[in-house]
């Protein structure tokens, strides 16, 4: 059990998607450095079985030249005899063997922060003629809380720069899974169709279409909805807002935040968590800062040090024509590579997807219930050209309204590096 997989999940998801061993391409070849342990645990199982458990800590080198150089990992030797599921369930066919193999976490859902920086450069959805501004820069940090076993409903999250109204708060996140298909959120933000099972839970908002974050003591979920999984500041018209904005937030590298997993019905009811019994609780690490906006930025968008699209076989205006037109395409890009990062670590491309949006139908009067489409590819990592086979819209996405080619550069220490191609 790992960040909420078992072993049977994890294969599941696997085979599931014919992308997800091309999206680890980059594990082959890597090695292993460095190895400390960190604890050394002995045991007796209820069985009367023993277990010896080992919390290693190393440095994965990996052949694209970036390193993960905090790694951990927990393995076992004798028996697993008693070690529980995500649903608290006992393990059903224990091992008993002296080799070390792995163990895992044993926490019941993935919980992560993870600092991002991103340049979009923006462009009409109806024209393909550019926004103004053209490009614009984001500063954040994603809040990660999934859930593949299917184990929780909501969580609440707090720590270092969550803040509303300058006041230190806790956040309420609802499972995308009750986004989907709880009838409480049918037509409200955030309401679409075919979120996936692993993404990340969405936070509630206060009232209206373009309504901020709420406590959690405050949030009403149901009426209001919950939208985005992130927290800084997006679509600033100069790196400077950007920075200025997220740096008064408060947030530090090292620091823990405290998330809270829970599987009753407390996502009903504005500040129904209280008085209710997690089941679990986590605190996952920001082990960085988003890079500074304005050293990212440079001197002007076109030499700033994220990856940009050099060619295009077809045009802005053309692929704007696509999207509206809902069937399949393919673009073939040449691309750099971004340039050196300010604490000099590797980036390395995680993946190049596209992604749709829009209402279901052309004559519903709001946005929600909508649709979503994710479609990555994966290229190699210091690949510099790649086609992008864009798939028809589904069934469900009757009237396009947002599309993005996106570029996700990771330096495997805590750093996503991203460049968006955006249309709206």
């Amino acid at each position: 059990m790992n960040n909420g997989f078992s072993k049977a999940l994890a294969i599941a998801d696997y085979d599931a998607d014919p992308l997800r061993v091309a999206s680890r391409q980059f594990d082959i070849g890597s090695t292993r450095s460095n190895i400390t342990v960190l604890a050394d645990r002995s045991s007796t199982n209820a069985d009367g079985t023993k277990r010896r458990e080992l919390d290693v800590e190393y440095v994965i080198n990996y052949g694209d030249g970036s390193k993960n150089e905090r790694a951990t990992q927990t393995i076992i030797s004798g028996s697993s005899a008693g070690s529980t599921m995500a649903d608290k369930s006992i393990c059903s066919v224990a091992e008993n063997k002296t080799d070390w193999r792995f163990f895992g976490n044993r926490e019941i859902v993935n919980t992560f922060t993870t600092a991002q920086n991103e340049r979009k450069e923006r462009a009409l959805l109806a024209t393909g003629v550019a926004v103004a501004p053209p490009v614009v820069y984001s500063k954040f940090i994603n809040l990660g809380v999934q859930d593949p076993a299917n184990v929780a409903t909501y969580a609440t999250l707090s720590g270092p720069g969550i803040k509303i109204a300058g006041v230190d708060a806790t956040l309420k996140l609802v499972s995308v899974r009750l986004l989907r298909d709880a009838s409480e959120f049918v037509g409200k933000n955030g309401h679409f169709v075919d979120w996936r099972d692993t993404e990340s839970f969405r936070v509630c908002r206060t009232a209206g279409a373009a309504g901020n974050y709420a406590t959690a003591e405050t949030a009403d979920c149901v009426t209001n909805g919950a939208t985005a999984d992130r927290w800084g500041f997006e679509n600033m018209t100069t790196a400077l807002a950007a920075d200025t904005g997220f740096d008064a937030l408060g947030v530090v590298a090292g620091g823990d935040y405290t998330i809270k997993i829970y599987n009753d019905d407390g996502w009903k009811t504005v500040n129904g968590q209280a008085g209710k019994t997690p089941i679990a609780t986590y605190t996952p690490r920001l082990e960085k800062l988003p890079f500074s906006a304005v050293t990212l930025a440079g001197a002007a968008p076109a030499s700033d040090l994220f990856a940009k699209v050099l060619t295009n076989s077809m045009t802005v205006p053309d692929i704007a024509t696509a999207v509206r037109g809902r069937g399949a395409f393919s673009v073939n890009l040449t691309y750099s590579q971004p340039a050196a990062m300010p604490d000099g670590r590797k980036l390395a491309l995680g993946s190049l997807y596209t992604f749709k949006q829009g209402r279901q139908t052309v004559a519903q009067p709001n946005f929600n219930p909508a649709s979503r489409s994710f479609d990555p590819t994966y290229p190699a990592t210091s690949a510099t050209s790649a086609t992008v086979a864009v798939p028809a819209a589904s069934a469900n996405l009757g009237l396009p309204t947002y599309a993005e080619v996106t570029f996700s550069h990771f330096n495997r220490n805590g750093n996503n590096v991203r460049s968006l191609y955006t249309f709206q």
